[in-house]
């Protein structure tokens, strides 16, 4: 049985639309509010007395949640570009969770669809559609 091409159009894929960012909205009291805990994260050891040992703890951690970013969220669960067993992929997946930037689902869903349509009007994450602020925190 031969299959027949799908038109052009069949294979077009729908811009990702997130019910809860609204588009044309200023996002400008967002920032400032995660600019204020980046600052307050800086700072605030020099205020609470915190040791030496503490900060060193909290720089380790964050170096480890952004392996768990970098190779679990972006080069496994979106790019597929080595394997793993489950036991791995729920230790990176829980490993990159802890970052805070969201599910594995929706990380690796938004960052293909970012990857089909670079720089495109349905790139999500676009410099050149939305702006450097909105393509890195929007």
């Amino acid at each position: 049985m031969m299959h027949e091409e799908a038109p052009a159009a069949a294979l077009d894929i729908p811009p990702l639309k997130h019910p809860w960012i609204p588009h044309g909205v200023d996002h400008r009291r967002d920032f400032a509010r995660a600019g204020l805990i980046h600052i307050a994260a800086i700072v605030g050891p020099f205020f609470t007395g915190a040791d030496p040992a503490a900060i060193a703890l909290c720089v380790g951690l964050y170096w480890v949640r952004m392996f768990g970013v970098t190779a679990g969220y972006h080069r496994y669960f979106s790019h597929r570009t080595y394997k793993m067993g489950r036991a791995m992929q729920l230790g990176m997946a829980l490993l990159a969770m802890s970052s805070m930037q969201k599910g594995v689902v929706w990380w690796a869903r938004n960052h293909r669809h970012h990857h089909r349509f670079s720089d495109k009007p349905n790139d999500i994450h676009s410099v050149k559609q939305q702006g450097f602020w909105h393509a890195h925190l929007g």
